[in-house]
């Protein structure tokens, strides 16, 4: 049950009662207020107030909405109207649960509840009010209470209002009535009077005249014709009329009256024609009557209202109009019964000093004032609430001027709906002072709707304005903070959500936490839901879940922490997550965070992928290292061996020949692993260039036959070459020494690896739907390749790693220098394999055909053709060899000693750059690069700066990628690698003496 000393239901009392009182006198526009009140207030569909009516068993007062007054008039309605009458207390009807009389009339009705409540004035019913399908039942009893208690008062308003208005219906309408008849019955008393006035006066002619002639006799006789049949018809009007009549003589004898003046009084017509005026006047206004007497024999005439007493003792009220007819002496007198007005009238003063004393002393202030602007009526909360020592001071005050701060205090007040005004604001009290008030306003309109009056009830909000805003300014620190927080949460680089343990719902979810599951909030409201869409998979569902749940069950801290779950997105995307939940008990509330840790995990396995692969490339190299020393070794165990050799006497010529040919062929063994080498350091710093030239692929593939057709034989092998190119198909443009190269080593792999059987190689065009490719291959009977290994044999010094060698020779970079190659030249290589029945090498190249026979590419400064020393005529050149290796200065000096005029040899940078200032005629400088003191780099800079003309060749045994050009940037004019060949040195003076 609500608590009427709540400030909130209080307010609403007063508001709803202080109305219903101001609008007692007003009846449509209390039903209007009423229905539309008590709709707003719970939120029904329709609300019908129905009044007991004697003409009808059930008549409607009001309806809210008003377009539904039709419809509340039919049948349905008034019979459901009706059976309402019949209950004594509120009640709560369901078209489910009520009876079934009832139930059918809701169910036809289309109507799911209604309260009914019973409208009770005075042990009477007055009628009920109907509130059909309650939209919202939350706080229903309490509603239902307050309307209980408001219940009277709304009967008596409605039952004062209903008969006020019967009432004054009623006396609107007799009063009309009477009048009419009063207009006739004076119509025919001036006819009257006319016709005896007409009658005395022939009277007093026949008097004078009474020997006038009978034409004037019959004219009397026909004017007392006149007379007489004017005076019944007045009868007639007297007894048909609604008054009561009396003619009563100066004594006040009753001479005369009407039917009605016998049934108002009770007394039969002779019983009133044998009393006094004073038999039947209440006793109380005896003395009144006689005052009136005096006046209409005095003035002629009167009206009053007085008290009279029937037959049966009863007093009633009477209003009576009198005149005085002097030639008759008598005063004739008209009344009609007023009783049921006047109760009406006590009812209605009764009600207004209920109002009236319930206005003074409500706490709030309930004012009433003109349009201009000053009250005319105020209480006594009104006067203290302002602050003013009386009603008349506050009245007496220019409202506009005088009680409001600013203008826009005023235009606050909103029109909220039609003749309704409302607003908080402020307003000055007597001092000055500063008070919000609460302002609920009507307006008072005449006929034409213009404003007479600005009434309403007006509270002291003072204190709740101070805490609203208060608790608006905590608000807005609280959104402040709020939204702080919630940008924090927003960007926090982890997943946030908080769930209501005892619902299993999400309340929050962060952007993060949305963006690392894939999910929006809504849709994975509920852990069930969170669980079926984010792990689809059942069975690592489940067996989450139960982990999760025992987990989360245990209560131990340590294990709400779950790593290296695997999660799916809306779009079947899979991330790793490491996730942990706060259980926070006393706010029911679970803190779940997430953090995505895919990358980090791609990472640790990028990092676990290098390692492993550094640590196997550390493996590899230091096989390779161990490797390189063996084959660094065993041919310079062949060089130095043969050397020493060739020390002994008594060798035989064909004995030093064939110990030269054993240390030049280790000689070059260790110049090719060394050039690998070079050749790889080269690819691995993007040095590598690709030269494209024409090249005559079916040439190539002959030379090669005839080259290695020899050694294939020493082993036992045949050697076969397949050329399915046409003539015009045989060019192509590549590079041709990188070609060479990758046949080249393929084929000695081919002869290396077989022991018996056969080796072929040759070449096709592939034609494919946007461009062609040639196609090469080498296929040998050799030992195979393990399928395991056949990716890791085009890895770098991965021959290192094959444990049954066979005791091959190699390095282990042949194969991963020629697949770089092919990549290089836009190919790729594999290899199809089996152990011990052979290997198939194959590669492809784009296929681009040339137009022109292929030209041979040669070195500028370095001609690859054979040169005789006796037609070099270069004794006249004058040469520096700046070399701080004593084998390599001497060998030089050797080979060029018969042909220069002059040799000068110099072991650091700085020896040559003073040779140079010393000796200005010199023509070539061989330039070592790396030397003590200052390297050739260094001294071919400080050389050109005084001497631009002298040939300066570079010579190292570096030979590294970029070598060349950083000789070239320094200054140099060519360059030579080491081991030096003895025609290539030769080259460079035919060279030098063109120049």
């Amino acid at each position: 049950m609500c608590r009427m000393e709540d400030k909130a239901y209080t307010h609403l009392f007063n508001d709803i009662l202080g109305k219903t009182l101001q609008l007692s006198e007003n009846p449509s526009q209390f039903g209007e207020y009423l229905t539309q009140q008590i709709r707003e207030l719970i939120g029904a569909r329709i609300i019908i107030i129905a009044v007991v009516d004697d003409a009808h068993p059930s008549k409607i007062f009001s309806v809210f909405p008003l377009r539904k007054t039709e419809w509340a008039n039919q049948n349905m309605v008034l019979k459901l109207v009706t059976l309402s009458f019949d209950f004594e207390t509120i009640q709560y009807l369901q078209s489910a649960t009520c009876s079934e009389n009832i139930a059918l009339l809701l169910k036809s009705l289309k109507i799911d509840n209604v309260i009914a409540i019973p409208l009770i004035a005075a042990n009477r019913k007055v009628g009920s009010i109907l509130l059909l399908d309650i939209m919202d039942l939350n706080g229903i009893e309490s509603i239902m209470s307050l309307l209980t208690r408001l219940s009277g008062v709304f009967a008596l308003v409605i039952r004062n209002s209903n008969f006020y208005q019967t009432m004054e219906n009623q006396v609107i309408s007799r009063t009309i009535e009477l009048k009419k008849r009063n207009n006739e019955l004076l119509e025919r008393e001036q006819e009257l009077i006319r016709f005896n006035e007409e009658y005395e006066v022939l009277n007093e002619e026949l008097t004078e005249n009474i020997n006038k002639t009978e034409e004037i006799n019959k004219q009397l006789v026909e004017a007392i014709h006149r007379a007489e049949k004017s005076e019944l018809q007045a009868r007639d009007i007297l007894q048909t009329a609604m008054d009561g009549y009396w003619a009563v003589d100066l004594q006040g004898r009753i001479k005369d009256t009407n039917e009605i003046s016998c049934k108002t009084l009770g007394y039969s017509r002779a019983e009133l024609l044998n009393m006094n005026i004073a038999d039947i006047v209440s006793a109380v206004t005896k003395d009144e009557i006689k005052t009136h007497f005096e006046k209409i024999i005095k003035k002629g005439e009167d009206r009053f209202e007085s008290k009279l007493r029937r037959k049966n003792g009863q007093i009633i009220r009477v209003e009576l109009s009198a005149k005085m007819r002097p030639t008759q002496n008598l005063i004739v007198a008209f009344f009609h019964d007023i009783t049921k007005r006047k109760q009406a009238e006590e009812t209605l003063r009764k009600s207004e000093a209920l109002y009236r004393n319930l206005v003074e002393e409500l706490p709030d202030g309930v004012y009433k004032s003109t349009h201009e602007g000053k009250f005319v009526d105020v209480n006594p909360a009104m006067v203290s609430m302002l602050g003013y020592s009386s009603k008349e001071e506050l009245m007496s005050i220019d409202i506009k001027t005088q009680l409001y701060f600013s203008i826009e205090d005023r235009e606050s007040v909103v029109l909220q709906e039609k003749y309704k005004e409302t607003g908080v604001y402020r307003m000055k009290k007597k001092d000055g002072s500063e008070i919000w008030v609460e302002d609920h306003g009507w307006l008072n309109l005449d006929k034409k709707s213009n404003i007479l009056y600005h009434e309403g009830i007006m509270r002291d909000v003072t204190e709740r304005r101070r805490a609203e805003l208060d608790l608006q300014n905590k608000n807005e620190e609280l959104n402040i903070k709020n939204t702080f927080i919630q940008t924090i949460l927003d960007n926090l680089p982890i997943g946030l959500s908080l769930h209501d343990i005892h619902q299993g719902e999400t309340t929050y979810m962060n952007k993060k936490f949305e963006e690392i599951y894939g999910w929006a909030s809504n849709e994975i409201k509920t852990v069930d839901l969170f669980f079926e869409k984010v792990y689809p998979d059942e069975t690592y569902r489940q067996q989450l879940m139960n982990r999760v749940m025992a987990d989360i069950n245990s209560g131990d801290p340590k294990r709400m922490h779950w790593e290296n779950n695997l999660i799916t997105g809306k779009d079947g995307s899979q991330r790793i997550v490491n996730s942990v939940n706060i259980p926070l008990t006393e706010q029911n509330t679970m803190v779940s965070t997430v953090m995505d840790i895919t990358e980090l995990h791609h990472i640790q396995n990028d990092l676990k992928q290098a390692k492993e692969k550094a640590e196997e490339s550390d493996r590899l190299k230091s096989a390779f290292l161990a490797n390189m020393s063996h084959e660094i070794r065993t041919p310079m165990n062949g060089i130095l061996g043969f050397a020493q050799l060739l020390k002994e006497q008594n060798l035989t010529g064909n004995q030093q020949k064939e110990y030269i040919r054993i240390i030049e062929k280790s000689g070059v063994r260790m110049l090719n692993i060394i050039n690998d080498i070079v050749d790889i350091s080269k690819i691995e710093s993007g040095q590598m260039i690709v030269h494209l030239t024409e090249t005559n692929v079916n040439d190539q593939l002959e030379y090669l036959h005839h080259f290695f057709k020899t050694e294939a034989e020493n082993n036992g092998l045949k050697l076969f070459v397949t050329n399915n190119l046409a003539k015009n198909e045989t060019t192509i443009i590549t590079d041709r020494e990188k070609l060479y190269a990758i046949l080249t080593n393929l084929i000695k792999n081919a002869i290396k690896y077989t022991n018996e059987g056969s080796i072929e190689f040759g070449c096709k065009i592939v034609s494919m739907i946007h461009e062609s490719s040639i196609q090469f291959y080498v296929k040998d009977t050799g030992i195979g390749v393990p399928k395991d290994r056949q990716e890791a044999i085009f890895d770098r010094f991965i021959q290192a790693d094959i444990a049954d060698k066979m005791a091959r020779q190699g390095a282990g970079l042949g194969l991963s220098i020629s697949k770089a190659y092919v990549e290089m030249m836009g190919g790729k290589m594999w290899v199809e394999s089996q152990e011990k029945v052979g290997s198939t090498f194959y590669f492809t190249l784009p296929y681009q055909p040339g137009t022109t026979e292929e030209q041979p590419i040669k070195n500028e400064l370095l001609a690859d053709k054979e040169v005789n020393p006796e037609d070099l005529n270069v004794s006249r050149l004058k040469i520096v060899i700046a070399e701080d290796d004593e084998a390599s200065a001497e060998y030089m000096s050797i080979l060029l000693q018969r042909f220069v005029k002059e040799i000068i040899k110099v072991k650091t940078g700085t020896q040559a750059v003073e040779a140079l200032r010393n000796h200005p005629d010199i023509d070539l400088v061989l330039m070592d690069i790396k030397m003590p003191e200052m390297d050739g780099y260094e001294a071919t800079r400080q050389i050109r700066k005084f001497n631009t003309k002298v040939r300066i060749v570079a010579q190292t045994a570096y030979a590294l990628p970029g070598d060349e050009n950083k000789a070239i940037e320094a200054g140099c004019d060519g360059y030579l690698s080491k081991p030096i060949k003895k025609e290539e040195l030769l080259n460079l003076f035919e060279k030098s003496l063109i120049k």
